[in-house]
């Protein structure tokens, strides 16, 4: 009788293991999306979190007389993996009235309001005021702008950067 149950223990063992390997999820793939929006700005608060290395902000975006811009990387999301979900998210303003800008050192990104925001279950978490890097822009339409962004980090000294090149559609 012993005998039977461990016989019969290995082949549901051996059954549950062949059927959850078979299994086919579908991951979801990963997305970026760019866009601006006129006629808005960003109003941010710093929030006091006793982080020392970031500064953390809540943000909202309202009416007003900017154009504000948005990079969102969605990451690829496969359901079998726990906590790979998320999103990294660029925001920046910049006056309507100029055709190009620059934006290259600490005081140009806070002047900007520039704020990368970590979606996800990673460090530092939620949105950080962008402190290194380079993000530059030139309208090519009234629907179009085309931005270069490179080693955008909230921590100068840091190889975890994010960079892109794409035109910015009218949301």
């Amino acid at each position: 009788m012993r005998m039977a149950f461990i016989l019969l223990a290995v082949l549901a063992t051996a059954y549950a293991c062949k059927k959850s390997s078979s299994s086919n999820f579908t991951c979801t793939p990963e997305k970026k999306t760019y866009t601006y929006q006129p006629g808005k700005q960003i109003d941010n608060q710093l929030l006091s979190t006793g982080d020392t290395l970031y500064e953390h902000y809540s943000y909202s975006i309202k009416d007003g007389d900017k154009n504000v811009f948005n990079f969102t990387l969605q990451f690829k999301d496969c359901p079998e993996i726990a906590d790979d979900e998320g999103a990294r998210i660029i925001l920046f303003e910049i006056p309507q009235n100029v055709q190009s800008f620059q934006l290259k050192d600490s005081a140009g990104f806070r002047k900007a309001k520039s704020l990368l925001n970590y979606a996800c279950f990673c460090a530092p978490g939620g949105p950080v005021l962008i402190k290194s890097g380079s993000i530059e822009g030139e309208k090519k339409s009234n629907n179009t702008w085309h931005i270069k962004a490179s080693s955008i980090t909230p921590l100068s000294g840091t190889n975890n950067t994010l960079a892109f090149e794409a035109d910015f559609l009218l949301k």
